[in-house]
C-alpha cells in the first residue's frame, strides 16, 4: 500500500497546486494502519489520537479493509447496551429469588 486520499489532503493539495494534481501527488504516503487483530477499543483510541476519520486495514503490506469512526461508535453503542441489558436482567433476577 502506497498511500491514502483523505479529505483534509484533497483540500491541502487543491489549496497549495490548485486543481491540476494527480492523487498520487495529493494522497499522503505516510500514515496509520491497522491490523485484523487489533481491538476495537484500542483502535477507537489511536484514531481520536490521530484525528483520523478512517483508518486503512492492512495485512501482510495489503489492504483488506478500512475502518472509520462511525463503524467503530456503532459498535461500542450496541456493545454498551448489550451491556447495560445484560446488567438489567441479572438484577431482575436477583430480585425475583
Amino acid at each position: 500500500m502506497k498511500g491514502i486520499l483523505t479529505k483534509a489532503s484533497v483540500l491541502a493539495a487543491l489549496h497549495e497546486k490548485g486543481p491540476d494534481i494527480t492523487v498520487a501527488e495529493a494522497m499522503q504516503t505516510e500514515f496509520l494502519t491497522l491490523a485484523p487483530n487489533d481491538m476495537l477499543a484500542g483502535v477507537y483510541e489511536k484514531m481520536r489520537g490521530c484525528n483520523c476519520s478512517s483508518l486503512p486495514v492492512v495485512q501482510d503490506g495489503k489492504l483488506v479493509g478500512t475502518v472509520g469512526l462511525e463503524n467503530i461508535g456503532r459498535f461500542l453503542a450496541y456493545e454498551s447496551a448489550k451491556q447495560k441489558l445484560t446488567r438489567e436482567e441479572e438484577s431482575a433476577h436477583g430480585r425475583l429469588f
